[in-house]
C-alpha cells in the first residue's frame, strides 16, 4: 500500500457505515491509503478495517478503458453470479465525497481478499509453495476457473501478474482483479501464458492432462464452463441491462472446452 491518507474522524466514521451497510461487516476503520501501484493509482484508495484484516478497494478507473466503471461492477456480478471462490463483489456508491479524487464521481467498492498481495508480489518460496498441487481447491483448479471466465467474457491485461492477488495465509485462493478491461471480444491465451512460471514443463510436455497440476487445471475450467452452461440464461439477462453489454457474444462460451485445453497446452508447452 502507498501513504496513508489522513481523513477525519467523520469521514472515518461515514467510511464504517458504508461498508458495513452494503457488505455486511462490523467493524471499524483502521486506516486509508493510497493504492500505490497500478495503472489507476491516481483513483485508487485501500481501505483496511480492524477486524480479520479485511481490506476494501475504492476505485474510479482512470486507464481509459471505455465503461471501465461499469465493466468492473458486471464482470465481478457474474464471477458472484457463476460461484467462483473468493470471487471480489462490488458496489457502486456516489457517497464518497469526503476524499477529493472521489468528489461528485461514481465510486467501485470493492471487498479484497484478506491478507491481500499480488503476484508479482510474492517470494519465490511463496510461489513454489503454491505450485503444491493439493486438490480440487488448489490454485490450479481455480486458475482453471479464472481462464475459462476471462475468456469467456473477454477479461484484457491478465499477463500482468499485478492484476491476479491471493491471500497471503492461503495461497491457494487466487482471485482475478482489475476488471475493467473487459466485454470487448474474446480473452487472449497469451494472457495466461505467464502459468508456464508455475509448472514443470518437461512434465507438462511429456504427461500432458495427466500431469496433476494440468489435470486440476483442466478440471478447473471444466467446473466453470458447466457452470455458465446452467446458469446462461441468468447471465444473458444480467448482459441485457447494460446497453455496453447486450448481446455480448465470445465464441468461448459455446466451445468445447476439451478443444480450448488442447490448444492452450499447445501455446504452453512450446
Amino acid at each position: 500500500m502507498g501513504p496513508e491518507i489522513p481523513l477525519p474522524a467523520d469521514a472515518l466514521v461515514r467510511l464504517k457505515d458504508l461498508i458495513n451497510r452494503e457488505f455486511g461487516e462490523d467493524s471499524a476503520v483502521a486506516s486509508v491509503h493510497q493504492a500505490g501501484k497500478g495503472g489507476n493509482n491516481a483513483n485508487h484508495v485501500v481501505v483496511k478495517m480492524q477486524k480479520d484484516g479485511t481490506h476494501f478497494g475504492l476505485k474510479k478507473p482512470s486507464r481509459g478503458a471505455a465503461n471501465g466503471n461499469d465493466n468492473e461492477k458486471l464482470v465481478a456480478d457474474l464471477a458472484v453470479c457463476l460461484g467462483i471462490p473468493n470471487a471480489c463483489p462490488v458496489v457502486q456508491t456516489k457517497e464518497i465525497d469526503f476524499i477529493p479524487a472521489f468528489s461528485g464521481q461514481t465510486v467501485n467498492v470493492i471487498r479484497w481478499l484478506p491478507n491481500p498481495k499480488t503476484l508479482d508480489e510474492l517470494t519465490p518460496d511463496q510461489k513454489k509453495a503454491m505450485s503444491a498441487a493439493k486438490g480440487k481447491g488448489s490454485f490450479y483448479f481455480r486458475m482453471g476457473e479464472w481462464m475459462a471466465f476471462g475468456l469467456m467474457f473477454g477479461v484484457r491485461d491478465r499477463a500482468n501478474d499485478g492484476n491476479w492477488a491471493v491471500d497471503s495465509n492461503d495461497l491457494d485462493c487466487v482471485v482475478m482483479i482489475d476488471l475493467e478491461e473487459a466485454l470487448g471480444g474474446p480473452g487472449q491465451f497469451a494472457d495466461y501464458s505467464w502459468l508456464r512460471d508455475y509448472v514443470d514443463l518437461t512434465q507438462a510436455k511429456e504427461q500432458r492432462f495427466k500431469y496433476r497440476p494440468l489435470r486440476l487445471f483442466c478440471q478447473g475450467y471444466f467446473t466453470l464452463w458447466k457452470k455458465f452452461v446452467a446458469r446462461e440464461k441468468e447471465v444473458r439477462e444480467k448482459l441485457h441491462q447494460h446497453s455496453f453489454a447486450a448481446g455480448f457474444q465470445c465464441e468461448y462460451m459455446t466451445k468445447k472446452p476439451d478443444v480450448v485445453l488442447r490448444d492452450f497446452l499447445g501455446l504452453l508447452c512450446n
